[in-house]
């Protein structure tokens, strides 16, 4: 049975998506690791803030940002509210480690 005759697929949130954020989405990326440093030493935390090129070098050749889906629930959960505008393009693309095995996946 191949991918598209299932009708469920079981995805692990510790496997791989990518997805397009907007330049909102870059910035709430930051300001929510720049609250997590907050708490860190005036010297620690000098070391792990990043200026908002840092998050913009994650994108790949198609503009996509690629994360562990439990990391991007974590980062862009509290964004998903009914009636705002959001902070990522809403087609996700899911990678899922056994896909990545199968034949017909092999280069």
């Amino acid at each position: 049975m191949t991918v598209q005759e299932q009708t469920e697929i079981k995805f692990n949130l510790n496997w791989y998506i990518k997805v397009k954020l907007t330049d909102a989405g870059f910035k709430h990326w930051k300001q929510v690791d720049d609250r997590m440093y907050a708490t860190l030493s005036k010297s620690l935390r000098d070391e792990h803030t990043k200026p908002i090129e840092h998050y913009k070098t994650k994108q790949d050749a198609d503009g996509y940002v690629k994360m562990q889906a439990w990391e991007f629930m974590q980062y862009f959960g509290e964004t998903i509210v009914f009636g705002t505008v959001p902070v990522f393009s809403p087609d996700i693309i899911l990678l899922p480690d056994y896909l990545a095995t199968t034949p017909q996946n092999q280069p």
